[in-house]
This record gives C-alpha cells, structure tokens and sequence, in this order.
C-alpha cells in the first residue's frame, strides 16, 4: 500500500471549476482508495492505494471525468522523503 498526493488543477471555491471536497472524497473512497484526506479546497488529496501511479491517475480522472484536466499524482515517498 503506498501513500498518495493527489492534485487537481485548477480548482476553485467556486465557478465552474468547484469541486465539493466531500463529494470528493467520497467518490475516492468508493472507487478503492483508502484513508481519502483533502486540505480545504484546494482539490488536494492524500490517499493510500495499491494501484501504480499510472493507474492511480487513470482512475482518479475516471472519478472526476467533468473536469478538464488529468489530476497530477506523486507518491508521498517521492516528494516528502517517507519511507
């Protein structure tokens, strides 16, 4: 299981690019990903999945497919230095 950063671009508070971050995370959390953490509206997200990053993206944007552009995804590992 790794851990997850999940960015969505662009999107806002409001507008046409809102988001509702429970919605969210909801829609992770029932597609199988685990532990869905978002930091305010910002359309970032912390998760856990077994799926590889390539596959973790692909999904990620199925979930939100209205939006405009495929979410930017890292591993927590890559960017934060856990182990």
């Amino acid at each position: 299981m790794k851990n997850y950063a999940i960015f969505l671009r662009g999107v806002t508070p409001t507008g046409k690019n809102r988001v509702p971050m429970a919605e969210l995370r909801a829609a992770l959390s029932n597609s199988g990903l685990l532990d869905v953490q978002t930091y305010i509206q910002s359309g970032n997200v912390i998760a856990k999945s077994t799926l590889d990053q390539l596959s973790l993206q692909s999904l990620v944007h199925e979930v939100i497919r209205h939006y405009r552009k495929p979410p930017f995804i890292t591993g927590t590992e890559e960017k934060a230095g856990y182990q």
